[in-house]
């Protein structure tokens, strides 16, 4: 009934310290190890790393006891380790999200799969739905919005995403709108 998208998971994965809330205050990024370290109520959070195991696999005890290690290399007065848990973020093939009307229920607008960067990325990505639902093109020029389903192509879209009938290549915020310049979502593909 629906569109057939190819989503599959990134597993991120936390660990708890629950007795150094104030060591740090604020959160701190690890570039080089992948993760962040963040205080937050009953604790410090070190989370991060990407793994693609899918939603069945069991956890990895070897991405905490590495986000365990690196975080008291990074802080060695972190004291116990307490809970740790993964968590699952959408995920596609092309790392782009996907943003754009249902190719077979048009009252249906999608807007999913941001990777690691949904709440980022929340503010445009209204914008853009808003302008979808109300097809005004005075902030982002939408002409980059392609289906990726295109007979000419036996069914295999820009995106290459067999019968998914949907897509956001790419995205130009107006320079002359708010005083930004151009901003890009993703290539054209």
């Amino acid at each position: 009934v629906m569109d057939r998208v190819p989503l599959d998971t990134e597993r991120g994965y936390h660990v708890m310290f629950p007795d150094d809330a104030s060591t740090l205050s604020r959160p701190v990024g690890l570039a080089d190890a992948g993760f962040y370290l963040s205080p937050v109520t009953g604790g410090l959070r070190a989370a991060g790393t990407v793994e693609l195991a899918g939603l069945d696999a069991k956890p990895n005890p070897r991405r905490l006891d590495y986000i365990e290690r690196t975080a008291r290399r990074a802080l060695p007065s972190l004291s116990r380790r307490g809970d740790t848990w993964l968590g699952f973020r959408p995920t596609l093939p092309d790392s782009l999200p996907v943003i754009g009307r249902s190719s077979r229920h048009p009252s249906v607008i999608y807007a999913f799969g941001h990777q690691h960067v949904g709440l980022t990325l929340g503010g445009v990505t209204g914008k853009l739905v808003q302008q979808i639902i109300e097809v005004d093109q005075s902030l982002v020029d939408l002409e980059f919005l392609v289906l990726a389903v295109d007979a000419d192509h036996g069914g295999q879209g820009q995106r290459g995403f067999s019968s998914l009938g949907l897509g956001l290549c790419r995205v130009n915020l107006r320079s002359d709108a708010a005083g930004l310049g151009p901003f890009d979502l993703g290539d054209h593909v």
